[in-house]
């Protein structure tokens, strides 16, 4: 048993939990799970890791909708700083991507920009 398996930045995950996925694009679905739950105990700062790295994921299969209703899939990349806050919780992530398949975007910008504030958002 972990020393912070019943922290309290934990116990909202929906992780180990039953969940129910979404017909439409929803960035609150993304959940951080901090850093420091890791590192506090090592006495690791921002300041004195030693180690670099980011975490890498990689969207064998994002879908969502054109303008026209029409499915639209690519393979997309994420690089997260091994220095964010948070890193990602990996099932809130998939709850997500899924979000995506069912709703419009006028253009593949407007999916990356999408992505990329929301995982900056949940990250810092």
């Amino acid at each position: 048993m972990s020393s912070y398996e019943n922290h309290q930045a934990l116990d909202g995950l929906t992780l180990g939990k039953s969940t129910d996925y979404r017909d439409n694009y929803d960035a609150s679905l993304l959940q951080g799970v901090p850093r420091s739950l890791n590192r506090d105990p090592l006495g690791l700062t921002a300041d004195n890791l030693p180690f670099h790295g980011a975490d890498i994921w990689t969207l064998y299969e994002l879908s969502w909708l054109n303008s026209q209703g029409l499915p639209q899939v690519a393979v997309g990349h994420v690089e997260l700083d091994y220095t964010s806050v948070n890193l990602i919780e990996s099932k809130s992530f998939k709850l997500y991507l899924n979000s995506f398949n069912q709703t419009r975007f006028d253009t593949w910008e407007t999916v990356r920009q999408t992505l990329e504030r929301d995982l900056r958002a949940c990250a810092h």
